[in-house]
Parts: structure tokens; C-alpha cells; sequence
């Protein structure tokens, strides 16, 4: 979905952070032992990627948003926000009996 429909400039703006959070996920499936399964489902990703990119293609000439409108409706700190909530459950988790 994010590559599909995210306009380039707003992809190519969030695109390293999009990959930082993926790392972290490889990291943390890895960690519980559901690496592999991590790993095969982006490989399933990557396999999708012709596809996805004939409907990208389709999507981008349809769209009614400007880039400019949709970048102001993003979270800026988005992915510190997304780490401070991984860390907060996983605190959770580990503090119920």
C-alpha cells in the first residue's frame, strides 16, 4: 500500500525511514524467533512488485490529492512516535505477571 500509493516525492521524502522501521521489525521478528517467516514475507513482497507497480502506474494518473495536501496531513515524527509506542508495549508485556 505504501508504495502503491504514495506519490513519488512523498515516498522518496519518507523512504529511509519507511526501511529504518522495517530493519527494526527484521530485528525484532529475528529476536522472537519468527525471522525467517519475516524474511519470506518480504521476499513475497518483492515477488508482488511488477504487479504492484502496473496498479501504482493506474493509482498516481487517478489521483485528486496534490503531493503538497497529502504531505501536510503526515505525522513528521512519525517514526520516533512508532518507536516510543514499540517500546511502551513492549514494556507492558514484559511488566504483566
Amino acid at each position: 500500500m505504501y508504495f502503491k500509493n504514495s506519490p513519488r516525492p512523498v515516498l522518496l521524502r519518507t523512504l529511509v525511514g519507511h526501511f529504518v522501521y522495517a530493519a527494526a521489525a527484521g530485528v525484532y521478528f529475528f529476536g522472537t524467533g519468527r525471522g525467517w517467516t519475516f524474511v519470506r514475507a518480504k521476499a513475497a513482497a518483492l515477488a508482488g512488485v511488477p504487479a504492484m507497480l502496473r496498479k501504482r502506474a493506474v493509482v498516481q494518473r487517478s489521483r485528486r490529492a496534490d503531493t503538497d495536501a497529502i504531505w501536510r496531513m503526515l505525522e513528521p515524527g512519525w517514526l520516533g512516535l512508532k518507536m516510543r509506542e514499540k517500546r511502551f508495549d513492549t514494556e507492558t508485556a514484559v511488566a504483566k505477571p
